[in-house]
């Protein structure tokens, strides 16, 4: 019985340390190509051998392959949209597992928007392959600060959400309905803002996420070094990283609340619009606390 390979499958939730972990693939596949292939022997200038490929629906990407390809087999094939030497996007309608058969998959990185279809595009791995699933999680109050002032901050002067909040303070925006709401498990299970979440959500979300490694964002090293090391038997630590291993790490430059700081009205709004996001928190990082980084 031959022995499926495993690659790193990360489930990309915004202001998670996502950027991080997918500027660490990448880092990770350079060291794999160096040492585990001679694809550099016959590089090219006009080409190259590894890319990343956005999948697009509907005008949003909602993933990327980190492919290798040293044979050129993406920049000869029509459906493939040339951004870069290294970058490529195709029509998510236009993908079939046949697309990738040709080519080396390393890793993938399903984007916020493609949680919800994610079994479509997992179906478009080789069934030679099995995904090795990871995702980090943050404490609610954590990531809420970090949302409301990176939008609202110049760190998105050149996002579309840029200053897109009514509320004017921290405060303001707790007590208003623009504070998310059980944000993962409405997109993985692709509910409605309007509509309540039930237990049976709760209960839906946790089997997915048994399937998956996760891990608090405190962690987020140790779940980079696991992914790498289970899927190539590659020790990041022992990297010489170069000078192009560019390795960004956002951090929101506002000034952090205490929970303990705001009013009792404050608080109680607060834990009851994020019950089920705490719930998730606390059940899979064992963590009871708020973590203010």
């Amino acid at each position: 019985m031959q022995i499926k390979r495993k690659i790193p499958v990360f489930y990309h939730i915004p202001k998670n340390a996502g950027t991080y972990v997918s500027d660490w693939l990448l880092i990770a596949f350079r060291h794999y190509r160096t040492i585990r292939t001679n694809w550099l022997k016959n590089c090219t200038s006009n080409y190259a051998s590894i890319k990343s490929i956005q999948l697009i629906e509907d005008g949003f990407i909602v993933a990327r392959f980190l492919l290798g390809d040293p044979e050129y087999k993406i920049d000869c094939n029509e459906s493939f949209k040339k951004l870069t030497k290294n970058d490529f996007s195709i029509n998510l309608s236009n993908c079939s597992i046949g697309s990738f058969k040709q080519v080396f998959l390393f890793g993938v990185i399903i984007e916020s928007l493609g949680f919800r279809i994610k079994n479509k595009i997992l179906n478009l791995i080789n069934n030679e392959i099995t995904p090795y699933q990871f995702l980090i999680l943050r404490d609610p109050f954590s990531i809420a600060q970090s949302v409301y002032g990176y939008n609202m901050g110049e760190e998105s002067v050149h996002d579309y959400n840029h200053n897109k909040f009514k509320a004017k303070s921290f405060e303001d925006y707790i007590l208003s309905s623009e504070i998310s709401d059980s944000w993962l498990i409405r997109t993985l299970l692709n509910i409605k803002d309007s509509e309540p979440i039930l237990e049976q959500h709760f209960i839906e979300v946790c089997s997915q996420l048994d399937g998956m490694k996760v891990y608090d964002i405190t962690q987020v090293d140790n779940a980079i070094e696991e992914a790498i090391l289970t899927c190539y038997q590659l020790d990041i630590n022992t990297f010489s990283l170069k000078e192009w291993d560019y390795i960004e790490k956002n951090a929101t430059k506002t000034k952090k609340i205490n929970f303990e700081s705001l009013s009792k009205k404050h608080q109680e709004v607060f834990l009851e619009r994020t019950k089920w996001d705490k719930r998730l928190y606390e059940k899979y990082t064992r963590n009871t606390s708020y973590v203010q980084s």
